[in-house]
Formats: C-alpha cells, sequence, structure tokens
C-alpha cells in the first residue's frame, strides 16, 4: 500500500484543524460622546454663575446624561443641576475653581470636559469709565525773560 495515498487524508484533515481559517471581522469600539463644559469663566463673587454643557453631542445625536463636579477651589461650591446640560454655582470666595463635567450616552459610553471659573473679589465693583474724559487746564507757553542789552 501506498504511504501518500494512506495519509494524505489524514493531512489534510490536521491542516484544516490547525489553520486560523477565515478570521472575524474586528469588532469596532465604540465613539465615545462629545463633551464640552463651555468657556473659561470670570465673574464676581457671590453671583450666580450658570455652567452649559449644551454644547456636547452624542455621536449619532442620541441622548446624554449630564453629571457637573468640582475639581478644585479655594472652597466647596454646591452645584444645583436639573440633570440636563446646565449647572448652577454660587462662588463666595474668590479665586480659580475648576469644575468638570461628564457627559455620558446610551451605551454608556463617558466623555469628559473641565472649564475654569475665576471669581474675582465682589467688594470691589467694577469701574465705569468717566462720560466726559476730565480737560486739563490749558498750558500757556513759556515766556522768554527780558534780555538785558550788553
Amino acid at each position: 500500500m501506498d504511504i501518500r495515498a494512506r495519509y494524505t487524508p489524514l493531512i489534510l484533515a490536521l491542516a484544516l484543524l490547525i489553520s486560523p481559517g477565515c478570521e472575524s471581522p474586528p469588532t469596532s469600539s465604540p465613539v465615545p460622546p462629545l463633551a464640552n463644559a463651555g468657556e473659561d469663566l470670570r465673574v464676581q463673587a457671590r453671583e450666580e454663575v450658570v455652567l452649559n454643557g449644551s454644547d456636547s453631542a452624542a455621536e449619532e445625536g442620541g441622548p446624554l446624561s449630564y453629571a457637573w463636579v468640582q475639581v478644585s477651589g479655594p472652597e466647596t461650591v454646591g452645584i444645583g443641576q436639573g440633570g440636563g446640560p446646565l449647572a448652577t454655582v454660587v462662588p463666595e470666595e474668590p479665586g480659580v475653581y475648576l469644575f468638570r463635567l461628564t457627559v455620558t450616552d446610551e451605551e454608556g459610553v463617558s466623555a469628559e470636559d473641565e472649564v475654569y471659573l475665576m471669581v474675582l473679589a465682589g467688594d470691589d465693583p467694577p469701574i465705569d469709565p468717566p462720560v466726559d474724559p476730565p480737560v486739563d487746564p490749558p498750558i500757556d507757553p513759556p515766556v522768554d525773560p527780558p534780555v538785558d542789552p550788553p
């Protein structure tokens, strides 16, 4: 009996078992939403400030959940949140505060963005420029002293 004829089917069967065959297509990872906490702000102390994350968006335009937290600042500030993109804070102390917005899409994928809040002392009201600038009195040109003839 021919050895090749006898073992060829076995070798082919082993080759099919060992070879990887068709690979499955790569799975795509979910696309995170876009988090946008807005522009950095300058405000007076004890002034109500609205943090605005309404420019955040999900990949397919789906719904998002919003969560605001304070990261740093000279004092801990309470954050009023209604579950939407807007939150309110009223910082009492002057200084620099940092707030983070986390948005999560319906698939549970999250993204973050931060906004700085520079709080100025509330005791110093802003100074309005004068309506009419002050006018200096006219300056007379210097008069040369009389010259004595030699």
